[in-house]
């Protein structure tokens, strides 16, 4: 497996290095969603306004795993700095972990009030 030490060399060569494919996820979202309201806006507003509202959910569910994914790139990338790769790999079970927590009580909010969440 190949190393790349990102604290060395040019700053703006990392940085561009880290940026792009986070960039190119964001892109990709927008173009995903973009192009479905293309598609369903030919069925007509309330077919739109329903892709729309059931876009939140997804949007709601995304919040919950960028919570854990978040402090779990954090903890890790201080744990690999220091060379603590036992605690890097300890980070990465717990953020994967809660991930898999959130998700089920996601999934139980939204089977317990499917009904209400559709007539919105």
């Amino acid at each position: 497996m190949r190393k790349i030490n990102l604290t060395e060399g040019n700053i703006a060569k990392t940085l561009v290095k880290l940026a792009l494919p986070i960039m190119g996820t964001s892109f990709m979202q927008m173009a995903y969603n973009l192009t479905d309201l293309i598609w369903v806006g030919k069925l007509g507003s309330n077919a739109v306004t329903a892709v729309g509202t059931a876009g939140f959910f997804t949007w709601v569910a995304m919040a919950f795993i960028m919570m854990s994914r978040i402090g779990g790139e954090i903890s890790v990338a201080q744990s690999t700095g220091k060379g603590d790769i036992k605690g890097a790999r300890y980070y990465t079970k717990t953020a994967l972990q809660m991930n898999f927590f959130l998700s089920i009580l996601y999934i139980a909010f939204l089977v317990a009030f499917r009904n209400q969440l559709i007539g919105f």
